[in-house]
């Protein structure tokens, strides 16, 4: 049999290694910050929600592809730790977070519209003030 580059774990642990590097630049230098400056803050958080899962489930598989192609001790510990806080982040984090976010818009808006109640109803009773004293002052 002849041997070929893709018998060795090595073109797996480069394309591994520098999409998970690539990933995680884009993601977190430039992607990430030109839509927190484009979008409005709950389109951006809609897009996030979005995002995250798929890249917490790239940033786990390509560490742990990492993980098993390589030989190095030191190595194998760093990508165990990406895959692991991969997983922690695409399992309890992430999910955790995208429901706090959803309740904390849900607050901000309940307490948003009681301003504009508690506004509307002043306005009201000072028109209706306004309105008690012009008549008054006819009769």
């Amino acid at each position: 049999m002849i041997p070929t580059i893709f018998s060795s774990p090595a073109p797996y642990h480069l394309l591994s290694y520098a999409s998970v590097t690539g990933i995680t630049l884009w993601h977190s230098f430039i992607g990430g910050p030109i839509a927190f400056k484009v979008l409005p803050r709950q389109q951006f958080g809609m897009l996030q929600s979005k995002l995250f899962p798929i890249y917490f489930s790239l940033q786990s598989v390509l560490n742990g592809v990492c993980l098993l192609t390589t030989s190095n001790r030191n190595a194998r510990i760093i990508f165990l730790i990406g895959a692991v806080s991969g997983l922690i982040n695409l399992t309890i984090l992430g999910p955790w977070t995208t429901k706090y976010d959803a309740i904390n818009v849900s607050l901000f808006f309940l307490y948003v519209f009681s301003l504009c109640k508690q506004d509307y109803e002043r306005k009201t009773q000072s028109r209706e003030g306004r309105r008690q004293t012009i008549q008054r002052g006819w009769h």
